[in-house]
């Protein structure tokens, strides 16, 4: 049974779509999807709540319910995306940047994708490998069909759906 993945794979900000543009591209050219923070290491033997503790003790400033939506996100990206599930790589909140599906289960390599960094340069270092499809791209919504986590499991009506919608 297929799983659907609604992923960012670089933070939007529609003040500079140029960064989001060039670390998605190389995901598009490389066939990858990448995540950032990169600051956590190798959390891959991380517990849930290990993780939790990881995270608020890497990211002091952060408030705690931000950093349990943090953990949800990458606890699904490690734990519970796996190959022949949908990726749908989303740009914002409106747009669809394209669909693929998951062929190696995650992996860390901070090395792995040279254009993806955070604001102070850490580079995105959880990664799936993905065959893009050709088509749908690019498909920009009237409404915000998306939402803000990360990472977050859609069910296959709502990824029907939007297959579907202001065709």
């Amino acid at each position: 049974m297929s799983r659907f993945w609604v992923i960012a794979p670089f933070e939007f900000d529609a003040a500079n779509p140029d960064e989001f543009e060039k670390a998605w591209q190389y995901d598009l050219d490389s066939g990858i999807i990448s995540i950032g923070w990169g600051d956590l290491g190798d959390i891959s033997t991380l517990s849930k709540e290990q993780l939790l503790e990881h995270i608020c003790d890497t990211y002091k400033d952060e408030p705690l319910n931000a950093a349990r939506n943090f953990r949800v996100s990458l606890h699904y990206f490690w734990h519970s995306i796996k190959p022949g599930h949908t990726v749908i790589a989303r740009r914002g909140r409106k747009q669809l940047a394209a669909i693929g599906t998951v062929k190696r289960a995650v992996y860390y390599d901070p090395k792995k994708n040279p254009v993806a960094r955070n604001s102070l340069g850490t580079p995105y270092s959880s990664h799936l490998d993905i065959q893009w499809a050709k088509s749908p791209r690019n498909r920009s919504f009237s409404k915000e069909v998306f939402g803000m986590h990360t990472v977050h499991k859609i069910t296959e009506n709502k990824y029907l759906a939007l297959l579907q919608l202001d065709k």
